[in-house]
């Protein structure tokens, strides 16, 4: 019988297994990863286009053509799509970044080639109805006055701004720009992007090899001439920038700076200072902040990766009244992973965590594709993450020491409150 008064014992990970998808390529160049022979009975089909919001040319342009993609055909109404899609169990979900955008179908494998044909028909031959335009236009404008008037979105649109203004990552809506987006903007981008800029398409689930190659073959009209991303130079306000709000109960706080992405040999260690510092609930911003002066809900800080450039970040919202000593306490503990070495078992905690949560998120065939088309898309090779799990296991405190030094400097952040 388990003695349940023990705790388990602790094994140390030094490798991870990830599933290899097998490759094939259309025609047309189209690249397509299989992961298949798996338990599940479920299917998960994505494509991913290079058609985020720093390609558009007008802002919410391609939001909005990723949220109407499946809104109707000359034939079908938006209705009749989704009702056709819900009768066989399916469910289609479109997503946009700032440098690409998705289009993803889930369904069970017996009626996979039924709901495709479905998305296939809405997509090829969508039209951007202007009745369905019009109603996108109004809920989202509507959603976007509620939104702004609330500090912790105002702050993170400032942030932004100070960040990345004049590049194309800086490209926030304001009111007037629900107002000058039109249909045929929509129809554009559709056709400059979704149909000419499929990078690949990735698939998890067993499928017959007739629906495979069909699968392959209905995709192919589909082009994959990848626009250049824009070019573009970084220059960061930083400092110190407040916008009051009156009447206002709490603070919003955003920290944060321009910085590497994952191809970048400090990435790794950086993402251990990070969790030390706000990346998760035992961090010492939430041990401060939250559990000792009782000022916030939650505060975190984190690392935003993408291909062109990331950056860090640091958020929360205190009471007005508790502002500045939010401030100071931030930076209390920024100072402090400069100036003092972390005490071993704090350190042996977060390590243990980090471990846990890169296990987590090799989980399964979905979590693995999701990882390899995290490694295709930083062009990384297949031992990253095990040179991410040594660099968690041997990254000595004085490392996180001259890191933090090095990259948390006081006086290279942007820092925005409202309220």
């Amino acid at each position: 019988m388990t003695d349940r008064t023990k705790a388990p014992e602790i094994y140390s990970t030094e490798h991870i297994q990830l599933a290899t998808p097998s490759t094939r390529t259309s025609d047309s160049g189209i690249p397509f990863y299989f992961i298949e022979n798996i338990p599940e009975d479920a299917v998960k089909i994505t494509l991913e286009f290079a058609a985020g919001k720093m390609y558009q040319n007008r802002s919410l342009q391609a939001g909005f053509t990723a949220d109407l993609l499946l809104s109707g055909t000359a034939t079908k109404t938006q209705q009749e799509i989704q009702v056709s899609i819900d009768f066989f169990g399916g469910y289609v979900q479109s997503e946009m970044a700032m440098e690409r955008s998705s289009l993803t179908i889930y369904g069970l494998k017996k009626n996979i080639a039924s709901i495709f044909e479905i998305v296939k028909d809405a997509f090829f031959n969508a039209t951007f109805p202007e009745d369905e335009f019009e109603r996108h236009r109004t809920i989202e404008k509507q959603k976007f006055i509620v939104n702004m008037e609330k500090n912790a979105v105002k702050a993170r649109k400032l942030f932004i701004n100070h960040l990345f203004q004049g590049t194309p990552f800086d490209s926030n809506a304001d009111i007037p720009d629900f107002d000058e987006i039109s249909r045929q903007d929509c129809i554009d981008f559709y056709e400059s992007y979704f149909k000419q800029c499929l990078m690949d398409v990735n698939v998890v689930g067993n499928l017959d090899d007739t629906f495979k190659e069909k699968l392959i073959n209905d995709l192919s009209p589909l082009k994959i001439n990848i626009p250049t991303p824009p070019a573009f130079e970084l220059h960061p306000e930083t400092g110190f920038f407040e916008e009051k709000k009156e009447n206002a109960l709490q603070t919003a706080i955003r920290i944060g700076k321009p910085l590497f992405t994952p191809e970048h040999p400090d990435y790794i260690a950086f993402d251990v200072v990070n969790t030390l510092l706000g990346g998760y609930f035992g961090s010492r911003l939430m041990s401060n902040i939250r559990e000792d002066k009782g000022y916030t809900y939650g505060i975190g800080s984190g690392v935003v990766s993408m291909k062109s450039l990331g950056y860090f970040y640091i958020a929360t919202e205190v009471g007005v009244e508790v502002k500045e000593d939010a401030l100071f306490q931030i930076r209390h503990e920024i100072e402090r992973l400069q100036t003092e070495l972390v005490p071993e078992e704090e350190l042996e905690l977060v390590r243990n965590y980090m471990i846990g949560q890169m296990l987590k998120s090799t989980d399964g065939p979905f979590a693995m594709m999701n990882q390899f088309l995290f490694l295709n898309w930083y062009e990384l090779d297949t031992t990253y993450f095990d040179t991410y799990m040594k660099t968690i296991q041997t990254i000595s405190p004085e490392q996180i020491r001259e890191l933090a030094q090095k990259y948390l400097k006081w006086e290279t952040f942007s820092i925005i409150t409202v309220g």
